[in-house]
């Protein structure tokens, strides 16, 4: 796609750069504008590279993955509001959304977590299908949100919830300081907590995918609750060899 988000290709481009930079991916002393623009296309073809290495079998509970499949099984021309943290990163990253014509929202705000799923059901567009791809903690964030269902009758959402059990963009942005704190938990907020009760107090349908290869059951409900298990261990492999690859 030449756009993102509303953003214009190089604007994209930039974006992903400083992601890359501030994981500590590209190793570059010059920020400047002129440099940005030099490594516009190694970025691309890096990635383009890491999105050929993951492969449904090794990474099959993965968050990459799973981006990779949801951009896929979305019916073109749905509407997919990205929650901030770590869904709009690896969506910019992994998704492959050519030719699907999809409109995009966020609240970027202050970018903050909360709020998101309120904000997400506030802007639901009517005659397409909507999108909330969400994590786990900025789901918990927002629990109340489902309150306005009653009056959401005539739109159809899926709300899409990586749950990787914590705020793990944290254990790749800090990995090293992470290593020099004693109590790695007061970033990470690790927690066991599934979403199956939160759905049913609601009255809204859950389906819970274990493995990106399930996300084809997400089904044609006017509204559902998916809740997407990733693996940690799986994700951080990705992860470095994305690392590897941007040397």
């Amino acid at each position: 796609d030449k756009s993102f988000s509303g953003l214009s290709y190089n604007d994209e481009v930039f974006d992903i750069y400083e992601f890359f930079n501030s994981w500590g991916l590209l190793k570059i002393p010059d920020y400047s504008f002129k440099n940005k623009m030099k490594y516009n296309s190694y970025v691309i073809n890096e990635m383009s590279e890491l999105r050929k290495q993951i492969k449904p079998k090794t990474f099959s509970n993965s968050e990459p993955l799973d981006i990779k499949k949801l951009a896929n099984i979305i019916p073109k021309k749905s509407h997919i509001f990205l929650a901030n943290s770590l869904p709009i990163r690896l969506w910019s990253e992994f998704a492959k959304t050519k030719n699907k014509n999809f409109t995009y929202s966020a609240n970027r705000g202050a970018n903050g977590i909360d709020g998101i799923i309120s904000s997400f059901l506030g802007n639901l567009t009517e005659g397409v299908e909507n999108w909330l791809i969400i994590g786990d903690l900025s789901a918990l964030y927002d629990l109340t949100a489902l309150y306005a269902l009653p009056q959401l009758k005539k739109y159809s959402f899926k709300i899409v919830i990586i749950n990787n059990h914590g705020g793990q963009i944290f254990s790749k942005i800090l990995k090293k300081q992470l290593s020099q704190f004693k109590n790695k938990n007061a970033f990470l907020t690790p927690h066991k907590l599934d979403f199956k009760n939160w759905a049913k107090m609601f009255s809204i349908d859950y389906l819970r995918v274990d493995s990106a290869k399930d996300l084809h059951r997400v089904k044609k409900q006017q509204q559902l609750v998916v809740e997407v298990i990733t693996s940690n261990k799986q994700s951080q492999a990705l992860y470095g060899k994305q690392k590897q690859l941007l040397r």
